[in-house]
């Protein structure tokens, strides 16, 4: 034992084994070290990637930049059909439309840079830009941008604005904040863009084509049993007044021409006329209307919002059928109002403009018969009348 600390206490180093030892353990651990950097780093570029992905999917969702052209009918009866087999098996069509159309890009008349209309916005969005209160910046020169637009559909020019009240000029121009394009409230089309931008469209980065579904609503409406549209109780409520009825009638869109009809944007006013109710005692009558739809504007005849003095009330609901009730003891009343898509923005009619629903009631000898409903719109699909501007006598009996 004595000898072998004496020759420890002689050594004065590492041998060389010993050392290349150490550096291969320090190497492996090195090693390992840079590979979980490594595989820190690709892991966190990955993740930049698929963060960078996901806010472009974002971004073309919510600033879609493209202007669309739907064909000339505005209402297409193309469909494509799809058969499955197997355990999946079924058929269903889709309706589509043709499109084509460019993107948004304006010129700046003093030093003609050319880019997409967002860039003009002058750090606005497409969401938060108001071309009523906002103008066109350009972002090379910063002067303000005058933009003449027209309508590729229906020919019209005889509109253009600096981005101010012009572009709402006799509501010629509706402004979508989704696409920060301009819909033609003349006929209805998106394929409103910069005057003479045909010098521009041999530009393969300028211009759009496919087809478009149109057959896509945001759920659907199935309507009630007709005698259930449109009740009579007495004041309270409770119990229909016998032999008390009233004519109803119901149209959309009076004096608005069928072109500006078709605009989606456009939201047309409603009137329902009820008229005949007797006089006597109080009666309630209500008028029940589809759920998911907001009732705006409600008046009564042409301007009167003082519905309380009229003795008319309403409520509207996400999930159940909204109501329009109007307490009476006789004579008549012309209800106006707007009835739009809490989810899309888009008028009743619009939404149902082509719409069959096929459904049993029973008759009188307590058989089921099949009864259609076939639209468009509130008038016929809904309240089942002849017509756009049809009427009926209510209560209805089977």
């Amino acid at each position: 034992m004595k000898s072998l600390f004496s020759r420890l206490k002689k050594r004065k180093g590492f041998t060389l084994v010993e050392c290349i030892v150490a550096i291969a353990v320090f190497a492996a651990f090195c090693l390992m070290v840079v590979m979980i950097t490594a595989g820190a780093r690709r892991e966190a570029r990955l993740a930049n990637d698929t963060e960078a992905e996901l806010n472009g999917l974002v971004d073309n969702i919510t600033d879609d930049d493209i202007q669309r052209g739907y064909n000339s009918s505005h209402y297409s009866a193309n469909t494509l059909n799809f058969n499955y087999s197997g355990d999946a098996s079924g058929t269903f069509s889709i309706s589509y439309d043709i499109i084509n159309g460019h993107k948004n890009f304006i010129e700046c008349p003093t030093c003609h840079h050319f880019a997409n209309n967002s860039e003009f916005m002058n750090g606005s969005t497409p969401q938060n830009f108001n071309p009523a209160a906002s103008n066109y910046v350009c972002p090379e020169c910063s002067n303000i941008v005058s933009v003449q637009l027209e309508c590729a559909d229906c020919g019209e020019t005889a509109h253009y604005s600096d981005c101010d009240f012009k572009y709402n000029s006799a509501n010629k121009w509706t402004y979508s904040k989704g696409s920060g394009s301009f819909v033609c409230n003349k006929c209805g089309s998106g394929n409103v863009s910069l005057k003479d931008l045909e010098k521009y469209m041999s530009l393969s980065n300028l211009s759009v084509s496919g087809i478009a579904a149109n057959a896509i609503r945001y759920g659907t409406v199935i309507p009630l049993e007709q005698k259930e549209v449109v009740t009579i109780t007495d004041g309270a409520g409770t119990a229909a007044p016998a032999g008390v009825t009233a004519s109803v009638q119901v149209s959309y869109g009076d004096g608005v021409s069928a072109d500006l009809l078709k605009n989606p944007n456009y939201l047309a006013d409603y009137k329902i006329r009820i008229y005949g109710v007797p006089v006597g005692d109080e009666k309630k009558i209500i008028l029940t209307l589809p759920a998911g739809y907001d009732i705006r504007d409600l008046r009564e005849g042409t301007s009167n919002y003082d519905l309380a003095s009229k003795k008319v009330s309403y409520n509207v609901s996400t999930t159940d059928n909204s109501t329009i009730s109007w307490t009476t003891n006789g004579g008549e009343i012309t209800l106006r109002f707007k009835l739009v898509n809490m989810e899309s923005g888009f008028s009743f009619d619009y939404d149902y403009q082509k719409s069959k629903y096929t459904y049993q009631i029973m008759n009188d000898s307590g058989s089921y018969v099949d009864k259609d409903y076939d639209g468009p719109g509130l008038a016929v699909y809904w309240f089942g009348l002849s017509g756009n501007g049809g009427s009926e006598n209510w209560p209805i009996t089977p």
